[in-house]
């Protein structure tokens, strides 16, 4: 893996940082992620089984994401555990809704 690569900011690169003041991601954010993921490896600044590796990681949470209502994806996620919470990162069992910006 080169060193520009692995200097990117820590958001661009693991999805579980994406706020550094609360360890929480939005929906867009798994997008953004998956984004950069891409542009990197196109770019050969990281080698095909790192980019499996990570994309594996990021699609296997997306799939036991648990939704809103059973039905679309909560505003905020807890980074660490992929667990709906409120936006001060608090646990939430029913969530706190969904955002149709970052569904699209």
């Amino acid at each position: 893996m080169s060193k520009l690569y692995q200097n990117l900011p820590v958001y661009l690169l693991n999805w579980q940082n994406t706020n550094f003041f609360h360890i929480q991601f939005w929906y867009w954010d798994m997008g953004n992620y998956l984004m950069a993921l891409n542009a990197g490896r196109w770019l050969n600044l990281t080698d095909q089984a790192d980019f499996d590796a990570r994309l594996n990681k990021c699609l296997t949470t997306l799939n036991s994401l648990k939704l809103f209502e059973d039905t679309l994806p909560n505003k905020v996620y807890n980074a660490a555990n992929a667990q709906m919470v409120d936006y001060g990162n608090n646990p939430l069992e029913r969530g706190i809704g969904w955002s149709a910006l970052d569904v699209g």
